[in-house]
């Protein structure tokens, strides 16, 4: 009887834990080489926490890469500028646009895929990158960072 209760409990337990919101492999992003280093003295901002540079070289991704600074020390995160819930678009209403009051937001001018409505991305601690007040199956996709020195590092 105890055997039972404790396999009933375990199944129970397996089946009730939902999984992630944001799903990882994304067929809208095609695979593109990033390899960034960032002197921290051309990006000042990113000594902070709280701090966001934006970089949209050639070297960037497909749209650009944001790089945000979690504690100003040692924790830094990077994020792919193109929308990641639908096909890019030729017109170029996938690439994120950096909310000019909040810093860490940025949104999806490509409207007419979103219901007529901006789609805003939050790239801070705690948001990793999804999608701000709707649910949306992807969140933005996410690049390896580190910092060596007075350099951060995106490579993928």
């Amino acid at each position: 009887m105890k055997k039972t209760l404790v396999l009933f409990t375990t199944i129970i337990l397996i089946t009730s834990c939902s999984k992630s919101d944001i799903n990882n492999s994304n067929p809208y992003l095609p695979s593109q080489n990033v390899s960034l280093s960032i002197p921290l003295s051309y990006a000042d901002n990113l000594r902070y926490p709280g701090g966001v540079y934006v970089d949209r070289s050639a070297q960037a991704g497909i749209s650009g890469v944001a790089i945000y600074s979690s504690n100003g020390m040692n924790e830094y995160y990077s994020y792919e500028l193109t929308c990641p819930n639908h096909h890019i678009q030729a017109d170029g209403s996938s690439i994120l646009i950096q909310d000019p009051t909040r810093k860490t937001f940025f949104y999806c001018t490509a409207t007419h895929l979103h219901n007529g409505e901006k789609v805003y991305y939050d790239i801070a601690t705690g948001a990793w990158g999804r999608p701000v007040g709707i649910k949306l199956e992807y969140a933005l996709k996410a690049y390896p960072t580190k910092k060596q020195g007075d350099v951060i590092y995106v490579n993928y």
